[in-house]
């Protein structure tokens, strides 16, 4: 006679769980609506990334584009929060619950280098040159988003593929600061000593900063399971 076995839960995955899913979808879709408009004032920046640098970038004039960058910036949180949860390999969590946490890190990530950009512009730069340097920040970091909605969702539906999409999302990362660090530049060179600081500040609000959340992405990423 054959011993009765055990039925066990099959455990979802997240590429299959139906509520990431839908928070990924709408933010994809609500983000591919203000894409044209996005798409307008990234091209405005790019146009005045090289010009004379008393032409100070204006960046979102309405409250229609605010609303529009704002919406980037949920898009790369979220996306920014998928390839850590997937590269962390936390499978045994809740997924949304799991990606929630990273992604609150994600966002405080964005408020502290955010609240360091505006002390440095307070204490080294006019107010038009900090004003111009935040909204540098904002849609390059809007336009990040867009960028990495391909590798995230490869890195959850394939996760077999996950490096090579891991570095390709790294390198759109490091892409999509170098315009930023081009504004800076422009904005903070006025001599050869300015050089010295301009690596001490890269050191302080952008490379410190992204190995902390790499060393807390697995401890936020548990903080609401």
């Amino acid at each position: 006679m054959l011993a009765a076995i055990e039925p066990l839960l099959r455990r979802a995955g997240a590429a299959s769980d139906s509520v990431l899913l839908t928070v990924l979808l709408s933010v994809f879709i609500v983000s591919a609506l203000c894409a044209p408009t996005m798409g307008r004032i990234a091209g405005n920046y790019f146009k005045q990334l090289f010009r004379s640098h008393r032409e100070f970038l204006q960046g979102e004039k309405t409250l229609g584009e605010r609303l529009v960058v704002a919406v980037g910036l949920l898009q790369t949180l979220t996306f920014e929060g998928l390839i850590l949860y997937c590269a962390l390999g936390a499978a045994g969590r809740p997924p949304i619950m799991s990606l929630a946490g990273v992604v609150l890190l994600c966002s405080l990530l964005l408020a502290v280098q955010l609240a360091g950009y505006r002390m440095v512009g307070y204490a080294f730069a006019s107010p038009d040159e900090s004003q111009a340097w935040q909204s540098a920040f904002f849609i390059t970091q809007g336009v990040c988003g867009y960028l990495l909605v391909i590798p995230a969702f490869a890195m959850l539906f394939y996760p077999h593929l996950m490096l090579p999409f891991l570095i390709a999302a790294g390198v759109i990362f490091a892409a999509c600061r170098i315009p930023l660090f081009i504004s800076e530049f422009r904005i903070f060179h006025i001599g050869n000593l300015s050089v010295f600081y301009f690596f001490l500040y890269l050191c302080t609000l952008e490379i410190v900063p992204l190995l902390a959340v790499w060393s807390l992405a697995g401890a936020f990423s548990s903080i609401f399971c």
